[in-house]
C-alpha cells in the first residue's frame, strides 16, 4: 500500500491490536485507531487527510450506522469499510446506503483486509 493514513473505528481491543499488526511491515501507512464512533470522529476532524476508516457496525456511545452518517456528512470523500457480522441482505443494504464503500464480514483474515483494499484502491484510481 502507498502512502496510507487508515482509522480503525472499534471498541474490541483483539480487532485493533489484530488490524494494527496487519499494517505494521508496511512504512508508507500511518494507522490510528479509536474505541467508539465519537473518538473516530474526533479524530478525523484531527487528521482531515484520512483516507480509509475501518468502522465497526456494533459499538457502545455511537454505533456504526450512526458514525458512518456523521462521516459522510463531514468527511464525504473518506472511504468507509463497514466491519461486521450481519450478513442479511437488509443489513448490507443499509450500509450501503448510509454510504460505506463495501463492507467486511468478521471475522476476517490479514487476507480479507488486503484484498478488500486492494479491490476498492484499483476502482478508485480506474475512475481518476
Amino acid at each position: 500500500m502507498a502512502d496510507l493514513k487508515i482509522l480503525l473505528i472499534d471498541d474490541s481491543k483483539s480487532i485493533q491490536t489484530f488490524v494494527a499488526e496487519c499494517f505494521s511491515n508496511d512504512p508508507d501507512t500511518k494507522f490510528l485507531t479509536a474505541n467508539n464512533g465519537k473518538m473516530g470522529l474526533e479524530i478525523l476532524e484531527e487528521e482531515p487527510d484520512v483516507d480509509i476508516v475501518f468502522l465497526d457496525w456494533e459499538m457502545p456511545v455511537m454505533n456504526g450506522i450512526e458514525t458512518l452518517d456523521e462521516i459522510k456528512k463531514h468527511h464525504s470523500k473518506v472511504i468507509v469499510i463497514m466491519m461486521t457480522s450481519k450478513n442479511g441482505a437488509f443489513d448490507i443494504q443499509k450500509m450501503l446506503l448510509h454510504g460505506a464503500t463495501d463492507y467486511i464480514m468478521k471475522p476476517f483474515t490479514r487476507d480479507n483486509i488486503f484484498d478488500k483494499l486492494q479491490e476498492i484502491l484499483t476502482k478508485r484510481s480506474l475512475k481518476k
